[in-house]
């Protein structure tokens, strides 16, 4: 009994630090925002221990690890909806000029859950022009706010109950990726050519 009273205060006073980073007056927050953060941080502290999924054990071998350097430090929670049935990637290049070019798609290999070790080519978990449309929006989009170069889009599809896909955008990383440069050297090894609205 005693253990689990200690662990009920650590776990309280780790999510007392946490909210004192959400300060009222430094953040200029309404009443309602104030709230509305407030039962935020009410509800990771009731559901986090129960629903989170460590990634990275070797950083944070135990749930406590992870949420000390949590309250330390500050970072990212992804959720993670259960229909989520693949991992789509494009690799776009956007042109001083303007247009957006799709020069490859994948799909990443999970060796646990939520760490890719590879990819396959070509993406294969949602229709290839849908992807198309919505990586090259996106690639306009990205162009309008001034980025240009090679950018990785990653997207998650998830499956309705309808049994329809959607595809949710997840990330946007200007780099050349990896990925396209083994695709590029396999493409040009065999001699190959790459349809960007076919896959």
């Amino acid at each position: 009994a005693a253990a689990a009273a200690a662990e009920a205060a650590a776990q309280a006073a780790i999510i007392a630090a946490t909210t004192v980073k959400f300060d009222r007056e430094k953040y200029a927050l309404s009443e309602e925002q104030y709230v509305t953060v407030f039962r935020l941080f009410e509800l990771l502290y009731r559901q986090l221990p129960r629903r989170l999924h460590l990634a990275c054990r070797e950083y944070y071998p135990t749930y406590k690890d992870f949420i000390a350097t949590f309250a330390a430090q500050g970072g990212v929670i992804e959720a993670c909806p259960q229909s989520a049935v693949g991992s789509p990637c494009v690799n776009l290049f956007l042109d001083p000029s303007g247009s957006v070019s799709v020069l490859s798609t994948h799909e990443k290999i999970f060796c646990y859950p939520y760490q890719a070790i590879g990819s396959t080519f070509p993406q294969s978990s949602v229709p290839h022009r849908a992807l198309y449309d919505a990586a090259v929006t996106i690639g306009g989009a990205a162009y309008g706010a001034g980025v240009i170069g090679h950018v990785v889009v990653d997207f998650v599809t998830l499956s309705e109950p309808d049994g329809s896909l959607k595809v949710w955008v997840v990330d946007l990383r200007p780099t050349l990726s990896a990925s396209l440069l083994h695709f590029q050297l396999f493409d040009f090894l065999t001699v190959g050519s790459f349809n960007p609205m076919a896959g």
